[in-house]
């Protein structure tokens, strides 16, 4: 027999069959049709599953919506699989046939879904959103945006501040210590360099003044002297600044 099919024998319920206590399994030809003569499953002319001589009314889809709205319920577990669910044959569900209606058979009643009762308190409640707040929402935030600015602003003024004091600190020590150990040369007689025994340190780096207290604006190119715009000297033919010392005439 085909599981769960339309069989000769009518739409089978194998759970049914199995809750029998005279169940067995038929294995052999001659119990196929002893078991047929005993136990036929055919419809009778009157059925409350398929109507009137077997004429279904619908089909098996519109039977499983009407079990999923609560119009048709089953009486117990065997009869979850009262209809077979095969794509040969569509079963349907009688519905207020005119012929089985002094019948006391379970007759299905439309019943319409309940509707929603509507929430009295929808305008006391506060509206409520999800929102997802990541690392780079919550430091675009304008608060923080304006304290980091802030900050900010802080460490410029307070670096501005450090580099003029460590300049200054700086032209107060100038000078500079070797620590390669390399001594300095210097021209002795004859033109040729020589190290010097005295260390010759470097001169600090302040601002320096002419001879006549105004402020250094060219170097004499011989004596390197420190010269001003009035008491320097131009050569037209070196093109270089020279004092009053060092100038020759004639």
């Amino acid at each position: 027999m085909e599981f769960f099919g339309y069989t000769m024998c009518g739409p089978q319920n194998y759970m049914k069959d199995i809750l029998k206590k005279d169940y067995f399994e038929p294995m052999t030809e001659t119990e196929v049709k002893e078991l047929f003569m005993k136990n036929s499953m055919i419809h009778s002319d009157k059925d409350n599953s398929r109507g009137l001589n077997g004429f279904a009314y619908g089909s098996f889809e519109r039977f499983l919506d009407m079990k999923k709205k609560g119009m048709v319920k089953p009486f117990g577990p065997c009869d979850m699989y009262r209809f077979p669910p095969t794509s040969c044959h569509e079963f349907g569900w009688w519905h207020y046939d005119t012929v089985l209606t002094g019948e006391n058979w379970y007759q299905v009643v439309p019943r319409d879904m309940a509707t929603k009762r509507s929430n009295p308190f929808v305008e006391d409640f506060m509206p409520q959103s999800k929102v997802h707040l990541g690392v780079k929402q919550f430091n675009n935030n304008e608060e923080r945006l304006q304290k980091v600015y802030e900050k900010t602003l802080e460490l410029l003024f307070r670096g501005a501040k450090k580099s003029c004091h460590d300049i200054i600190r700086n032209q107060e020590n100038s000078v500079t210590n070797k620590k390669d150990g390399m001594k300095q040369l210097v021209i002795g007689k004859g033109g040729l360099l020589v190290p010097s025994e005295q260390k010759i340190e470097d001169k600090p780096l302040d601002v320096r003044h002419c001879s006549c207290g105004a402020c250094e604006e060219a170097i004499c190119k011989y004596c390197e002297r420190s010269l001003c715009t009035s008491c320097q000297h131009y050569c037209c033919r070196c093109h270089n600044y020279h004092c009053s010392k060092c100038s020759l005439i004639g």
